[in-house]
């Protein structure tokens, strides 16, 4: 993730929806040939740039391929977007 983000005990993530996601996948014998990934109920798709999530659950699933076409099993996040909170200046009381 480029941003913050925060996992707690159960592997769930939580990040702001500033931050954006990035897939990255390493293969020291064939090397990798691409990262698909979908969000939610979204088809599944090549990863090609980071993304950002809109404010709410999601369910991140993503896997990698090899060049010699040996997919890795699927892998799964659960991932909430909150809309991060803007302090205060000082000496100032916001509503």
């Amino acid at each position: 993730m480029q941003g913050s983000s925060v996992t707690d005990a159960q592997g769930h993530v939580l990040i702001a929806t500033e931050t954006f996601v990035t897939l990255d996948a390493s293969d020291a014998g064939a090397g990798v040939a691409s990262v698909l990934y979908a969000v939610d109920d979204a088809t599944e798709a090549v990863f090609t740039a980071p993304f950002q999530l809109a404010v709410g659950t999601h369910t991140v699933y993503f896997r990698a391929e090899d060049r010699v076409t040996n997919m890795e099993g699927l892998r799964v996040a659960s991932v909430t977007a909150v809309i991060q909170a803007t302090a205060a200046a000082p000496g100032r009381v916001e509503d």
